[in-house]
């Protein structure tokens, strides 16, 4: 597979392989893209990490998260759907939970740095939590094989869910612009 420099050719790649989930880590190991072929995607908010839609369809969505300093998502999971995260810009923290069993309480299992040459894998139900590990801003490029519409968000201390739905600061729709 070439190396992928734009971000339509990220996008025309995923929906080349559709039901293909090993495809997906091709791509994400081809992506060359400079970041300042991102940056004009770039929305933010103090408020909370902006979710910024590159292309969703059925099969797969697309975003970029523009992380303020100091930002953190809640403990969510993705729905029960596959995804890739890779920091473009920056560096992320990663924390990784899981429902204990014998107290029904959130564990946490693992706490990682991300740089902006690694990326995480989730699937099934990934509990975690996303936090900006920089001093300053950071971006995050996420791939979801189905698009994530609702998550469950927990409570640390009881591990007690709630379904939330998604939201997304802008939404570019760069498949409609291949067609």
């Amino acid at each position: 597979m070439e190396k992928i420099k734009t971000v339509k050719q990220l996008v025309r790649a995923l929906d080349d392989c559709k039901e293909c989930g090993d495809h997906v880590l091709d791509v994400m190991n081809n992506v060359a893209i400079p970041r300042a072929e991102f940056e004009r995607y770039y929305s933010w908010s103090d408020e909370k990490y902006a979710r910024n839609v590159l292309a969703r369809n059925d099969d797969f969505e697309v975003l970029l998260i523009c992380w303020e300093k100091g930002q953190s998502s809640p403990i969510h999971d993705f729905n029960a759907q596959e995804a890739w995260i890779h920091p473009i810009e920056g560096m992320l923290r990663e924390e990784r939970f899981k429902i204990n069993v014998d107290d029904d309480r959130l564990e946490k299992v693992s706490n990682v740095l991300l740089g902006t040459d690694e990326f995480s894998y989730m699937s099934q139900i990934g509990i975690h939590r996303y936090s900006n590990a920089n001093k300053a801003r950071s971006v995050s490029l996420n791939i979801y094989r189905k698009p994530v519409t609702e998550w469950h968000v927990y409570d640390m201390n009881s591990s007690d869910s709630t379904m939330v739905e998604t939201w997304e600061n802008k939404h570019y729709d760069l498949l409609e612009q291949e067609a």
